[in-house]
């Protein structure tokens, strides 16, 4: 079994190198082997800024609102010199909740650029559109 192997490998060997030509590069004359070229480098390639754009946007936003708060103020206004607010303090009441509230938005813009040099210069206008609402309601009863 050894010798069929060593017989193998010898015989693939021979096939393998016996195939092998010398290997000629046509396209070039001779000598083949000049000196490196010169560096000649490439021209240089300028951005400009200049012109016109357009395009859209979308999004989604979400919110929490928290009204808890939202009437101190002017409850305290209306009632600062009163015997209700110095006894009771209606003004601290919390008497709105909170609220979330999410929703899609969609939007363009438009605008102009010019390039003086190094400095770019534009106008643009932005349009944005988002539906996003929440609200409390709330009442207060006697027992």
């Amino acid at each position: 079994m050894r010798r069929w192997f060593v017989a193998s490998c010898l015989l693939g060997l021979v096939y393998m190198f016996g195939f092998v030509t010398q290997a000629n590069a046509q396209d070039f004359e001779t000598p083949t082997l000049r000196g490196s070229s010169p560096y000649i480098p490439a021209a240089p390639k300028y951005h400009r800024w200049d012109g016109f754009y357009v395009g859209g946007q979308a999004s989604y936003g979400s919110a929490g609102m928290n009204f808890a708060g939202g009437t101190s103020d002017l409850v305290a206004f209306v009632l600062r010199e009163t015997t209700i607010e110095s006894e009771n303090h209606v003004s601290d009441w919390a008497l709105l909740g909170n609220t979330n509230a999410s929703g899609f938005g969609f939007g363009a813009f438009a605008g102009y650029n010019t390039q003086w040099d190094n400095a770019i210069v534009g106008i643009d206008v932005t349009y944005t559109r988002m539906r996003l609402k929440g609200s409390s309601t709330a009442s207060i009863g006697r027992q």
